[in-house]
């Protein structure tokens, strides 16, 4: 079983490991606690308290553990994350068996760089029904622009998670602005010739399919874009491939802007296999600030989606980052620091600042004043824990949607996996 604990006044990690019969060192690792293990008032840490473990002995591998319980090493490593990037410990106490009712199935996406950390991408592998490697792109004369990913593609081989690659407009300075995309939408030629170039990279890297990943399409392409989708599918099918899809967080047909016009829902829903909605960054680097993805604007954009595409083919978004933002905001002119959620913890604990939990957006944040800075001034930090990311998992379940998919996997989470798992099974294939 397992306990969302959130830390008082006064609370150690000695202390809340006594009070609840966990091993310290288990409560570090599954909340990447840092180096000095201190704890600040408000912070959120998930408590494992297994139904059965085992204690490590001498020579034991995790191959070994798992045949000796009875259990596959996926499982295991999914109960025990140190496990996946460092050998057993003797005397050690393994999760075999967190405990509890797990009624519901998910199928779990996660994107990740080919320079993502190797432990951080092992750590991450066992809770994955699928990674994306993310970056893959194209040149005007539609030859594939690969990036080296060949440790992550043969890691998640090793790790039972199947593999898409994302075909983006995304550039090397991080923008959505290839200049070469309208003549992709609009010249078939060309568009065979990009997808049958990508085609033949998937089945080189015995991948599963591709993740398609474009943003800022002007509106005028919206019905080539669509096509693309459809051509690209169709091919795919062709050969027993799949087509996952990213989409703008919409909350009607009629939304303008750009990030969203070209974006139909159920256009696109009907060509793809699965689409990720990409329900996060309302609180964004140039923007006022706000919870990344407050849970309110997140049910909309579901509740939308439903309308539009079967739930069986929907992933919910989310973050694995936060913001720390300068006060006061300047539109303009204040730019926020994008930080991962354990820095966020790590942050508020070398300041030496509360963190608070508000219930509209359903995250966490706090205040401080940096003294480092020439002119100290006010900081806000919002970020995700594992209270903010268990009600995104739990409106995913309530509105019976495939699973949930990660932007992005480049930093530690453990607690969110541990929730992931205590909660629910994890669609893996053979």
């Amino acid at each position: 079983m397992y306990t969302i604990y959130t830390v008082k006044e006064g609370d150690t990690v000695s202390s809340v490991a006594a009070a609840f019969e966990i091993p310290p060192k288990k409560i570090i690792i599954d909340n990447n606690l840092s180096e000095d293990f201190h704890l600040i008032p408000g912070e959120a840490l998930i408590l494992i308290s297994p139904e059965v473990t085992y204690t490590i002995e001498t020579g034991d591998t995790v191959d070994s553990i798992a045949a000796k319980n009875n259990i596959d090493a996926v499982t295991l490593l999914q109960n025990n994350p140190e496990l996946s990037v460092n050998e057993p410990v003797p005397g050690d106490q393994a999760v075999i068996n967190i405990g509890g009712d797990k009624n519901h199935s998910f199928v779990t996406l996660g994107y990740a760089y080919h320079f993502i950390d190797h432990d951080i991408l092992n750590t991450a592998l066992p809770y994955l029904t699928y990674i994306v490697s993310f970056g893959y792109g194209f040149d005007e004369d539609g030859e594939i622009l690969v990036p080296d990913d060949d440790y992550l593609v043969g890691q998640a081989h090793k790790f039972g998670t199947k593999v898409l690659l994302s075909l983006s407009t995304i550039t090397d300075s991080g923008a959505f602005d290839n200049p070469f995309l309208p003549n992709l939408l609009k010249d078939l030629v060309l568009q065979n010739f990009v997808i049958e170039n990508i085609i033949d990279i998937i089945i080189s890297k015995n991948a599963a399919g591709i993740d398609i990943d474009m943003e800022y399409i002007p509106p005028e392409l919206k019905v080539n874009f669509v096509d693309f989708l459809v051509n690209t599918s169709n091919r795919l099918h062709e050969r027993g491939l799949i087509m996952n899809v990213a989409l703008a967080p919409k909350t009607s047909a009629e939304q303008k802007g750009i990030l969203y016009e070209a974006h139909d829902y159920g256009a696109i829903g009907a060509a793809a296999d699965m689409v990720l909605l990409m329900t996060y960054e309302w609180g964004y680097k140039y923007g006022p600030p706000m919870a990344v993805a407050p849970l309110p604007n997140v049910t909309a954009v579901l509740l939308y989606a439903l309308t539009e595409i079967p739930p069986e083919k929907i992933l919910l978004g989310i973050p694995n980052y936060g913001y720390d933002w300068g006060l006061p905001f300047i539109t303009g002119k204040t730019k926020a620091e994008t930080i991962s959620n354990t820095e966020a913890v790590n942050r508020a604990v070398r300041v030496g600042t509360d963190i608070h939990y508000d219930a509209v957006s359903e995250a966490p944040l706090y205040y401080y004043t940096n003294v480092e800075d020439l002119q100290p001034y006010a900081h806000v930090v919002w970020f995700e824990d594992v209270r903010s990311v268990s009600e995104k998992m739990n409106l995913a379940e309530q509105t019976g949607i495939l699973g949930i998919g990660y932007w992005n996997l480049m930093n530690l989470f453990n607690q969110n996996f541990l929730y992931l798992i205590s909660e629910y099974n994890i669609q893996k294939f053979e």
